[in-house]
C-alpha cells in the first residue's frame, strides 16, 4: 500500500525505516529525502505507523522482561 503517493513510498519502506530507528515524521521525511512542500496527506498515516511500531516494541520488551526470572 502506498503511504505517500507524492513520493511513491509504500508501507514496506516505512516499516523498514522504523525498524532502522527512524521514529518521527520529520526523520522519515529526511530518510526518504522528500521536501516539506508536499501535500502532507501521508503525515497522519505515518504517525499511526510510528505509534503502532512503538506500541509493538513496548509490548515485545515487556514480554521479554516478564519472561525473565526475578
Amino acid at each position: 500500500m502506498y503511504v505517500c503517493v507524492c513520493n511513491v513510498i509504500n508501507d514496506r519502506q516505512v516499516k523498514q525505516a522504523l525498524n532502522e530507528g527512524v521514529l518521527s515524521v520529520r526523520a522519515l521525511r529526511q530518510y526518504f529525502a522528500y521536501p516539506e512542500s508536499c501535500c502532507g496527506k501521508c503525515h497522519r498515516c505515518l504517525r499511526e505507523m510510528i505509534n503502532a511500531h512503538l506500541q509493538a516494541a513496548e509490548c515485545e520488551q515487556q514480554a521479554r522482561c516478564e519472561a525473565c526470572p526475578a
